[in-house]
């Protein structure tokens, strides 16, 4: 937090647009540039090309900078994944070794409430996380929609939300977190009643995740019973993309439209777990005619935290472990995966979990350069570090084959072992981490858009006249793979859409969700 947009400048450069938003009423967080200082602190968001600034926005922050001219770093009082403190009584019990001091305010913390981050690319809103000042402002429902619905949907697991749909408006919660963690579990089933309570509403239906184990799914289920109404369940990936039409007003009655949804994981009805992925779809269906080609997901949720195990299994999808060690012995990443217990792994390999998830393959690359090989401290670490070390990005794009699926020759899989060749050649020849990442980046952005092109060449009878494509899911945060994958897209004349005001990770599901689900009560009306 900075004094005034004087004192930041002197940290980040701030475009006329970026000093819009940071002196707005809303006062986000706002990502900047960084410039080339050395006297902040090295452990502030280490690695990265942007620092988040916001001004003060309360009288008490205020205060706080008549006595002193320097910024003040900025964290909610918590544990990680937990909810914030709200009393003194609950900073000293929770943050107790931690906290030397405690300042605070009388007056009573009647709602939790994160700060907004968001960040200006190509002089447009990217949102991060929607919270403090943009919600839980009402989201318009596009034309052709029943406005007399009454509804809720529950969200996702992680960056979970939750929407209400009320009088023909999509009311979107602030930002809550992760449900695993029990506390946040508990603040998100009292935050929906508060909501419904606040807002007076009874709901004719609750749509939730397709994921059994969700605690959103398992909350729905529980209103489902209590109230005695209908549970609407929607795929992960379709929200996602549903969210995307919504928040760009394509009507309710639009013709179907190509739709990519890349994302860290969600539950498929294939008995795998989806996170590359190519529909299409209008609000009531989707036909996923494409994904990454899946590969184990090594130790499950292991696998989430620990970037190796996605190496590994992608090298093991696609080659011997002995042919890489035989090829590629002086190589440091097979002589650091040697370490690990690779006879244990192959057994696990057999075993595991079949996924597509595109953020799993950004893990994988990440750790294949040196970047976060051993575990991450936070979702997406490995892949914004990815990112973020790309200097240059006029590089030839790393072979991406499309291939058809062996028991279906109408669906299609990109297959990522040429991609792994020149990886592995690569690194022998010691090119730098910033070169492989830039050629990645040009890869995936390229079989993106080639898989597109492709499809709509042969399948121009069952999508838009207008070539619509929706860019949705938590890897398209990425903003070099978005603005690669829009270029290309664009130059073939595909109008591209995504998202600005709203999220792009599962921070926008439950709006997918309510949307989803209005127009399938909506069309089962009309059929009756």
């Amino acid at each position: 937090m900075g004094k005034d947009i004087e004192m930041i400048k002197r940290y980040c450069f701030v475009t006329q647009s970026e000093n819009k938003l940071l002196i707005s009423s809303e006062s986000p967080i706002v990502l900047l540039k960084k410039r080339n200082i050395d006297y902040l602190p090295k452990n502030i968001a280490p690695g990265q090309k942007r620092l988040g600034f916001m001004l003060p926005y309360s009288p008490i922050h205020k205060l706080l900078f008549h006595e002193i001219d320097f910024p003040l770093l900025m964290t909610s009082a918590n544990l990680s994944d937990e909810p914030q403190c709200t009393s003194v009584e609950e900073v000293r019990e929770r943050l107790n070794g931690i906290a030397n001091y405690i300042f605070w305010h009388e007056r009573k913390i009647i709602n939790r409430l994160d700060d907004s981050v968001v960040q200006i690319n190509r002089k447009k809103l990217v949102t991060y996380r929607r919270a403090r000042g943009f919600a839980p402002s009402p989201i318009k429902l596009p034309p052709g929609f029943d406005n007399q619905q009454y509804g809720i949907g529950l969200g996702a697991e992680i960056k979970n939300t939750f929407c209400l749909l009320n009088k023909g408006n999509l009311i979107l919660s602030p930002h809550l977190g992760d449900l695993s963690e029990g506390r946040v579990d508990i603040e998100f089933r009292s935050q929906v009643n508060k909501f419904l309570d606040m807002y007076r509403i009874d709901p004719n239906w609750v749509s939730t995740d397709l994921h059994p184990d969700y605690r959103s799914t398992i909350f729905g289920k529980l209103i489902s019973k209590q109230k005695n109404i209908k549970v609407i369940p929607v795929q992960h990936h379709h929200a996602h993309l549903a969210a995307c039409m919504a928040e760009n007003g394509l009507p309710k009655y639009y013709d179907k439209i190509f739709g990519v949804a890349l994302d860290g994981m969600g539950f498929g009805t294939d008995g795998t777990m989806w996170g590359g992925e190519f529909f299409i779809t209008n609000y009531t269906e989707y036909e996923r005619f494409a994904c990454f080609k899946p590969i184990p997901l090594l130790g499950g949720n292991q696998a989430m935290r620990q970037p190796w195990r996605n190496t590994l299994s992608n090298l093991l999808s696609y080659f011997e472990f002995d042919e890489l060690k035989h090829n590629y012995k002086d190589l440091e990443l097979i002589q650091y995966l040697e370490s690990k217990p690779i006879l244990t792994m192959k057994e696990m390999f057999k075993k595991s979990l079949l996924t597509s998830s595109c953020g799993r393959i950004f893990d994988a690359v990440a750790a294949a350069v040196g970047i976060c090989q051993d575990s991450i401290s936070f979702e997406g670490q490995a892949a914004m570090k990815l990112e973020s070390i790309v200097q240059k990005q006029s590089y030839a794009p790393y072979p991406i084959n499309i291939e058809k699926k062996s028991d279906n020759h109408f669906f299609k899989h990109l297959n990522l072992k040429p991609m792994w060749i020149e990886i592995l050649n690569d690194l022998q020849k010691k090119v730098s981490p910033s070169i492989i990442s830039a050629k990645f980046h040009q890869g995936l952005s390229t079989a993106i858009s080639n898989l597109i092109i492709e499809t709509y060449r042969w399948k121009r009878k069952n999508v838009s006249n207008k070539n619509v494509v929706a860019l949705s899911g938590g890897v398209f945060q990425n903003q070099i793979l978005k603005n690669l994958t829009e270029k290309k897209l664009k130059k073939a004349n595909f109008i591209v859409i995504s998202h600005q005001k709203l999220p792009s990770n599962d921070g926008c599901i439950a709006l997918g969700q309510a949307i989803v689900a209005n127009a399938i009560i909506d069309n089962l009306k009309s059929q009756t």
